[in-house]
């Protein structure tokens, strides 16, 4: 993890990046992650937990496995295309978050 103003993820080169055998991911709460996310690297991802953060903007892989998504109402962009599976959508304010 990074400094306590941002969060940053590694893989094990040292590299900020998400793994491609990524399949879940919650960051619920973690209010210091306020950067655009690209996940455009992790087509196995099927769930994300990102209440309780500040992202305002992320993109998604390209007809992805992405089945459930759950994320702050002040995200402003959010890209998913070819999402064939994809089920369920949750905005939440921070009244919301538990």
């Amino acid at each position: 993890m990074g400094s306590k103003d941002k969060l940053t993820i590694s893989d094990p080169t040292g590299e900020t990046a998400f793994t491609p055998f990524l399949e879940y991911l919650n960051i619920q709460n973690c209010s210091a992650v306020s950067d655009t996310m690209s996940l455009t690297q992790s087509p196995y991802l099927q769930e994300l937990y990102a209440y309780g953060t500040n992202i305002p903007s992320i993109t998604f892989f390209e007809g992805g496995n992405l089945k459930h998504l759950e994320m702050p109402a002040t995200t402003t962009t959010l890209t998913l295309k070819g999402q064939l599976f994809f089920d369920t959508f949750t905005e939440r304010t921070d009244e919301e978050v538990e």
